[in-house]
């Protein structure tokens, strides 16, 4: 799938991770997808905030560390859930149901009903979400370099 300067783009958590981590991975991606160039913020979900903020204590993040966390979190548009957002996650919890699929975490489910309700792509290192493409939603797959 080719992303357009048009396209609205939500990252995943493992993006964020990649990046956050100025990785090989996190380099290609801030580079391959223009994401301090684009006119518009990338967005993240309310979710991958909880996530990453998880991450920083469990990994007992040291405070230089966790303040390099905070200011990429704030190059974000931040999505907040919404009622529509929750609306979406029920139809997505009935979507698994119907189909006896999983979706990995909790958390996906939440950061794909954010992505279909602002008609965004999600970007995302996890193939977890490659199922719902293109039906329910975008999705742009990066494979993770290690």
């Amino acid at each position: 799938m080719k992303i357009s300067d048009l396209d609205i783009l939500v990252l995943d958590t493992s993006v964020v991770v990649d990046v956050a981590r100025n990785n090989r991975s996190g380099q290609a991606i801030l580079e391959n997808y223009s994401l301090r160039n684009r006119t518009d913020r990338p967005l993240i979900s309310i979710i991958t905030t909880g996530e990453m903020l998880g991450i920083a204590k469990t990994q007992s993040w040291n405070s230089e560390k966790t303040k390099v966390l905070n200011e990429l979190l704030s190059e974000f548009v931040i999505l907040d859930i919404t009622s529509e957002v929750v609306d979406v996650y029920a139809d997505l919890v009935a979507l698994c149901r119907s189909r006896n699929h999983t979706m990995g975490q909790q958390n996906d489910m939440w950061i794909a009903a954010t992505v279909k309700v602002i008609g965004g792509v999600l970007l995302t290192g996890d193939s977890g979400f490659n199922w719902l493409n293109p039906h329910f939603i975008r999705v742009e797959y990066i494979p993770r370099s290690t």
